[in-house]
């Protein structure tokens, strides 16, 4: 079999796969250096992302050796209307959800984990981070594949989303957060499909984890 272009032998002489852009040091104490590290391991190892079927734009599930998720990684040339969205991409479109620019939800996904103080609604960990693989979305596809940047988030595993659960059965003092969260943020898209139930979720002591969208923070929204 012929070897891939991203095997451990050629990504050690490659270098890094995963940068993280940041020495915050919120960011530094926390998991998400480590894990991206185990990404980049992953990827060396020719572990492809896996992008998730779901999304608006290029979101992908980023695994370590073994293939376990670890990360979260969402390029801004993938983001709604920019040019590489796999969705319908070709060229930087119009604003979207609220005045939203294309390219530039990454740094509203970094905001909203700032605005989270003490991890009061459950926030990931998030960053802007640089990845190289081929299987991110291209529309050219020519050429060697080079960095993509964006923001990288700690994966958080799930029992399942709300729309599988009845209401009843969430915590209220976790419901009060995720409002406290989406007012603060001007959130544009909470459904129960962004709603992720955990039985213990390993960055908020509430059963109710909430993951974060770029659809979030509009340029409108006053600075906070």
């Amino acid at each position: 079999m012929k070897p891939r272009a991203n095997s451990i032998a050629c990504g050690e002489m490659m270098g890094s796969f995963c940068n993280l852009e940041s020495t915050r040091e919120e960011i530094m104490k926390s998991d998400l250096p480590s894990l991206v590290q185990l990404a980049d391991a992953g990827l060396k190892a020719g572990i492809d992302p896996v992008m998730a079927d779901d999304a608006m734009g290029g979101c992908y599930f980023m695994r370590d050796k073994s293939r376990s998720i670890q990360l979260v990684f969402k390029p801004s040339d993938e983001e709604p209307n920019a040019p590489n969205n796999p969705q319908k991409g070709g060229s930087y479109g119009g604003a979207y959800r609220g005045r939203i620019v294309p390219g530039f939800g990454m740094y509203r996904e970094v905001a909203s984990y700032i605005i989270d103080k003490d991890n009061f609604a459950g926030v990931p960990p998030t960053e802007i981070c640089k990845v190289r693989s081929p299987v991110l979305h291209d529309v050219n596809k020519v050429g060697p594949y080079g960095y993509k940047i964006g923001s990288i988030q700690s994966y958080v595993r799930s029992e399942c989303s709300a729309e599988e659960m009845g209401s009843a059965k969430f915590d209220e003092g976790d419901v009060m957060r995720m409002a406290a969260l989406d007012i603060r943020i001007c959130n544009l898209d909470r459904h129960a499909g962004n709603i992720l139930v955990s039985r213990s979720a390993p960055y908020q002591h509430p059963r109710v984890y909430i993951e974060k969208n770029a659809g979030s923070k509009p340029n409108s929204a006053p600075a906070s």
